[in-house]
């Protein structure tokens, strides 16, 4: 689960942890249009694995990514485009 305390209304969730990072992008972008009609191109910062050996070291294989916690906490995401 994704959640921010800088970004309202931000609640993304899914059994699958791959499936919740990939989409918090889009929902930050429909937040984004929503909220301050911006037209946006928002994407992660970071890779998926690059974020999970960043929030757990020790875990090598993203494909494995059934014994990872659910809780995720804060990633950064970049504005490429806005209008």
């Amino acid at each position: 689960m994704f959640t921010s305390e800088d970004v309202n209304s931000l609640y993304v969730a899914s059994q699958d942890t791959r499936k919740a990072f990939d989409g918090v992008a889009p929902t930050l972008a429909a937040l984004l249009e929503r909220n301050h009609e911006i037209n946006a191109v928002v994407e992660p910062a970071v890779l998926f694995a690059e974020f999970l050996k960043s929030r757990w070291p020790k875990f090598q294989d993203a494909q494995e990514r059934s014994r990872t916690p659910q809780i995720l906490g804060p990633q950064r995401y970049v504005l490429k485009r806005a209008a």
